[in-house]
Formats: C-alpha cells, structure tokens, sequence
C-alpha cells in the first residue's frame, strides 16, 4: 500500500498511512486499569452498529477490542484530556462525535431507561450533556458531544443510524473466570452470566419463551413472539 494523504488508514500497523496526525494507529494505555484506547477516525462516518462490528474486530496485544465503555470521572477525564483521544479543551475536541459502547434496551422507558454497555458491565456512571439524554426521536446510542464539565466530555444519546467521524475502542486483558456454578460456561466474574443458578441464562443466549430474560438483556421472551 501507498503511504500518502489519499490512503486510508490501517490500523495496528505501526504507520500512518494517511498521514493524518489526527488519526493515530497505536493504542494508548490508560495505567489506572491497564486497559488500551484507540480513537479511530472514518472518513464519510460510521453508524453505531457498524462501529460497534468494527471494534470487535480489533485486537492489540491479544486483546480483543470492543467499543469504550466509561465507568468513572477518572476514566471520561483520561479519554477527554489525552493528545491523542481526545486533546481537551485544545483545539479539534477529538473525541466530539465518536461513538461510545453505550445503548438504549428497545422498549425501555424514554429517555433515560434501559442503558447498557456493550460489554454488559454495570451502567452506573453518566455524564450526559445538560438535557441529555432526550430521545429527539428514536436515539438509543451513545456518542461524545457538547460541552465540558468537570468529569470531561459530555455525552448526547442519537439515532445509531447516524453517520458520526468515528469511535473509540478499548482493549482489555480477558478476565479470570471464577466459579460456573450452573455449568454454562459463563459467570458473573466476567460480566456474562446475570445468573448463574440458570444454565438457559448468560449474555447472548438464545432468547426461550419462558418469561425468563435468557440474555442477559434487560427483556424477557422479547424474540419469541
């Protein structure tokens, strides 16, 4: 491949093919939690669904990649203030507009029901933007933008289907499972059993008709009707 402004960039590969600044290939490590980031940048834009497909299929390291999921003030600060994610309040505002792992459970009561993350960990902390989220139509993914406060760059819900410049993935080492006390492969230790007394339930099961939430969803019996 040819290394010049016209090229598109391929990430991982130690070049910048583009010759963007802008758009960096090498993760950046985060020493709180050991965990890597990636800002990627898409020419013509991306939907969350894509987005979402586009990071999984990245690994660093050994470590597979999947869309950022935010847990703390120290987490949001880190991505918003980094040169190379997010660059502060400096001029470009990096992470404006990149897709975040965040979603919104079809159905859930609007505006602020139902947010997962993508990894199925615990959708505790928010820095929404002021008035966010608001559902201005049918927005159920997650994207950087608005202003800054004091836990870094806000975060406004949009449709998924929105073209946006780009994503942030996150890479982080594969958990240590614990006990599998219903012999389904899956636990709680790993974020992808919301119970392990039951075999039929863990993060992507198939969904049973049996009033019981077999993956791990948030909603019960939703693709059996």
């Amino acid at each position: 491949w040819a290394i010049n402004p016209s090229s598109a960039e391929i990430f991982l590969n130690g070049q910048d093919d583009d010759c963007n600044i802008d758009t960096h290939d090498q993760p950046i490590k985060w020493a709180d939690n050991g965990h890597y980031y990636l800002r990627v940048g898409i020419p013509g834009g991306i939907n969350w669904p894509s987005a979402k497909t586009a990071a999984e299929g990245l690994s660093f390291m050994g470590m597979r990649g999947h869309l950022v999921t935010v847990s703390s003030d120290a987490e949001n600060l880190f991505l918003t203030n980094d040169p190379e994610l997010g660059n502060g309040d400096n001029f470009g505002d990096l992470l404006n507009d990149h897709w975040l792992g965040g979603y919104q459970i079809a159905g859930s009561s609007e505006p602020d029901g139902g947010w997962k993350w993508v990894t199925n960990e615990d959708f505790v902390y928010m820095n929404w933007g002021i008035a966010e989220p608001n559902n201005f139509g049918d927005e159920n993914s997650i994207h950087f933008a608005h202003d800054m406060s004091a836990g870094g760059k806000e975060w406004n819900d949009a449709e998924g289907e929105v073209m946006l410049p780009g994503y942030i993935v996150e890479f982080e080492p594969a958990c240590v499972r614990g006990i599998d006390n219903d012999g389904d492969g899956h636990d709680v230790a790993c974020d992808d059993d919301c119970d392990d007394a039951d075999p039929s339930v863990y993060m992507n099961a198939p969904e049973l008709c049996d009033g019981i939430d077999n993956n791990c969803n948030g909603m019960a019996d939703e693709e059996t009707d």
